[in-house]
């Protein structure tokens, strides 16, 4: 399952700054063509923006939890097609459970979809729209950050679930914004714990 870790060829990043997760992982340096990749990294790491820098001349939309967060995508990528799944997915204010795909007509679903901050949303939400999309062709990149707060009323988040459904998991423990290694170090243990051991322990 954890097949390969990519190393995008882009100038935001430098050979070495993408770590082993697991045993048995291959670095390469093209883009990937797995179906299902899931994006691991800490908060302003810029993981989002190499996934659409890796996909020059596609069709491209990333999908968000929050109109702000489409809108500043927008802004950085002048031409983007960004905004929030509930509005891709026509899913309004229908329970996902009741969510019907004919909703979505005749539209058709972009070659690559990338979700950001993908674990604030529902893990029951992520599931029946990647099988969705899955089914209908689309390559999916999912760039989550398991530290970041879980949607409202998901005790688990979806960090676990994308991790054992991705075809690919892509980890980077880079951390550009600490200039200090006694405080890069500190935030590196916090990140790898859950928010619950994180409110015990920190």
């Amino acid at each position: 399952q954890y097949e390969s870790v990519i190393v995008l060829d882009t100038p935001e990043i430098k050979y070495g700054q993408w770590h082993k997760k697991k045993p048995g992982y291959i670095y390469r340096k093209e883009a990937s063509s797995w179906t299902i990749n899931h994006k691991i990294d800490q908060g302003g790491s810029g993981k989002t923006t190499r996934a659409i820098c890796a996909f020059p001349n596609r069709k491209v939309v990333v999908l968000t939890p929050a109109n702000l967060l489409a809108e500043y995508h927008r802004k950085q990528n002048p031409g983007l097609t960004a905004m929030t799944y509930h509005k891709y997915f026509h899913l309004g204010a229908t329970a996902i459970d009741e969510w019907d795909p004919a909703c979505l007509g005749k539209k058709t679903l972009a070659e690559i979809l990338i979700f950001d901050e993908a674990c604030m949303i529902p893990r029951k939400v992520l599931q029946r729209l990647l099988s969705y999309a899955e089914s209908r062709g689309c390559q999916i990149i999912m760039c989550g950050d398991p530290g970041q707060l879980t949607s409202w009323g998901d005790k688990e988040g979806p960090h676990k679930f994308l991790t054992e459904w991705a075809d690919e998991v892509i980890w980077c423990m880079e951390d550009f914004r600490a200039q200090d290694n006694e405080l890069k170090a500190l935030k590196l243990r916090m990140w790898m714990k859950n928010d619950l051991a994180q409110l015990l322990e920190f």
